[in-house]
């Protein structure tokens, strides 16, 4: 039997049950969702973890997948295209990958169910469910509840929420448009060639003690500057902080800025309203993966891609260059964060077009892991994507993974790790082996995903609830904070979990371990000499930045292993440090570089 999580479905799935012995089984990717079906199921069930055959299932599939959406985009690739969600892939952004992988779990759950114990798998997802109908209607004997096709009238709801999205997003841009005339310097680079330094403004950056856009890009203005470069700053403004109060900061900036805002004109907004006005391309007959019918996955995606503002916020990146062009802005290249979003590929789309001789050149500022697909292109898939000219990484790994999988060596550089190089210098580390003290304190670094930070958290409170001998602290994520995470939660959240905003570097040299799931807070604890326990999740992606080196880490994936492993390294965390120290020092040294004039050569030569 398969069902969706409704309620009502749900119940009479248990009905049809009859009261006889079952197992049951949850194939999606919300840990609350999973303990409301929990409940409801109740104990008279035997519970199959589905984390080994998800996360198979995952590896399986990554290549085929790469494969499958590069030739979506030799069909289709155009602009409209390149700005989708199917065509991004982002593990956070585009869920139709995670769908597809989930497809394969319950294929592979039911198929295995020959002989035993009635089955009933609980999709989390009402199109997965639509999928699995289509791929099995003839090959198993299954019963589905709630696993409706899509009705006709929700095309009409859709059309009036993408009206709705579009009218909020006219309003919100002109807004900015507004204030950025009334607040913002009409900033314009030097007379020549014009370095633009595509620069976030977040919590991280407008809070951050360095000042505006050094977070990410550390001293590079300054050093371009100073090699005389014509620097120009371009503030890509997150909705997470203050529009007007990002203005008024940056009227002291002591480099030119130009603010897209000020630029951009209402026909601008008008024409990316116009560009998504229906949804993005598809082929006529969504081709099987895998022999899966994975239409159900890939209309979905893309309805919801049509109803949200995503691409239009990225074509507006677009009208921005056209908008320097037309104004006679001499640039000489264009400097951004790599990570492969939509906003990224219409840059560079446009660049082509109208800026041939620009050099765009792109900081791979983060983690890589193999299962973040945005950034991993298919085998001949360069040739087709809209791609920066160079991608400069923070270490040796990044350069080896990017060449590895899809990038031309010719345009991958190792640079130095800008985010963290004051880190990695001995006199802003000390003695990293020097605690300040010899309380057992667990940090628990969290992310900025929310499905990846509840599911660490559910697992932390299993672990460690009554234990008294062990300090529990959670070091949430600048961009979701301890507020978000309490509103969202509410009292699944134990109070016994107390939270800190002291910066990293301080509470590690505190921590007795660190206890993460795909944080890059990781690297860092490994430069302070601090163990690791990795929470390998069940419902999504494992994201961890050091999976290429499982031995610098323990792992755990159920409760006892994550509550054993802890206190183990508790117990035996000094021989370990000794053992494990020249290992960790080689990963540090492969994944983050040291910042010297090689760094800001790899971004101008």
């Amino acid at each position: 039997m398969v069902t969706t999580c409704g309620r009502s479905p749900l119940r009479r799935a248990l009905g049809a049950a009859g009261g006889g012995a079952f197992r049951w089984a949850y194939v999606g990717r919300d840990v609350a969702q999973f303990r409301r079906v929990e409940r409801l199921v109740g104990g008279t069930a035997r519970y199959v973890d589905t984390t080994e055959t998800f996360h198979a299932a995952a590896e399986q599939l990554r290549e085929p997948y790469l494969e499958y959406v590069y030739r979506l985009g030799k069909e289709l690739g155009s602009l409209r295209w390149w700005v989708s969600r199917t065509s991004h892939r982002g593990s956070y952004t585009s869920w139709g990958y995670h769908q597809i992988v989930c497809l394969r779990t319950a294929i592979e759950l039911i198929s295995r169910s020959s002989g035993l114990e009635p089955l009933l798998l609980v999709v989390g997802d009402g199109a997965v469910g639509r999928a699995l109908h289509r791929t099995l209607p003839h090959v198993f004997s299954v019963r589905f509840f709630g696993i409706r096709q899509w009705p006709l009238w929700a095309t009409a709801t859709d059309i009036v929420r993408m009206l709705g999205h579009r009218m909020a997003f006219l309003l919100r841009e002109a807004w900015r448009m507004a204030v950025a005339r009334c607040l913002a310097r009409a900033g314009t680079p030097g007379r020549r060639g014009a370095t633009l330094l595509v620069s976030p403004v977040d919590a991280t950056t407008l809070d951050g003690e360095r000042g505006f856009g050094e977070p990410y890009f550390g001293d590079l203005a300054d050093q371009l500057a100073r090699r005389e470069e014509s620097v120009a700053i371009v503030p890509f403004v997150s909705r997470g902080v203050s529009y007007v109060r990002t203005m008024r900061v940056l009227r002291a900036h002591r480099y030119p800025v130009l603010v897209p805002h000020r630029w951009l004109r209402v026909r601008d907004l008008v024409w990316a309203v116009a560009k998504t006005a229906t949804p993005p391309p598809r082929p006529r007959t969504v081709p099987p993966l895998e022999g899966m019918e994975v239409g159900p996955l890939i209309d979905e995606e893309s309805r919801e891609d049509w109803v949200s503002n995503w691409s239009a916020e990225s074509l507006l990146m677009a009208a921005l260059l056209r908008r320097w062009v037309a104004r006679g802005v001499d640039i000489e290249r264009i400097i951004y964060l790599y990570e492969n979003n939509p906003w990224e590929r219409a840059l560079c789309w446009q660049a082509r077009e109208l800026l041939p001789g620009t050099a765009l050149v792109a900081y791979q500022h983060s983690r890589l892991p193999r299962f973040l697909l945005k950034f991993f292109l298919a085998p001949g898939e360069e040739a087709i994507q809209p791609q920066p000219d160079r991608i400069v990484t923070p270490g040796v790994y990044g350069a080896r993974l990017l060449r590895e999988h899809g990038h031309g060596a010719g345009r991958i550089r190792v640079g130095g790790s800008l985010r963290t190089w004051r880190l990695l210098s001995p006199a802003a580390r000390g003695d990293a082996g020097e605690r300040e003290s010899r309380e057992p304190l667990v940090v628990i670094a969290l992310q900025m995903e929310w499905e990846d930070t509840a599911e660490l958290l559910d697992r932390v409170a299993s672990a460690f609830a009554g234990d008294d001998a062990i300090r529990v602290v959670l070091k949430p994520h600048p961009l979701l904070p301890l507020a978000v995470i309490r509103r969202r939660l509410g009292d699944a959240l134990p109070s016994w979990l107390p939270a800190t905003d002291e910066p990293l570097s301080v509470l590690l040299r505190r921590a007795a371990v660190l206890v993460y799931g795909g944080s890059t807070a990781c690297v860092e604890a490994l430069v302070f000499e601090v163990p690791l326990v990795h929470v390998r999740p069940r419902f999504v992606m494992d994201t961890d930045p050091l999976e290429a080196v499982p031995d610098a880490r323990l792992e755990a994936t159920t409760t006892d292993e994550l509550r054993e492993r802890v206190r183990w390294l508790l117990a035996h965390r000094d021989a370990y440090v000794v053992a494990q120290r020249g290992r960790w020092q080689a990963v540090v040294r492969d994944m983050v570089g040291p910042v010297t004039d090689a760094t800001y050569e790899a971004f101008i030569r």
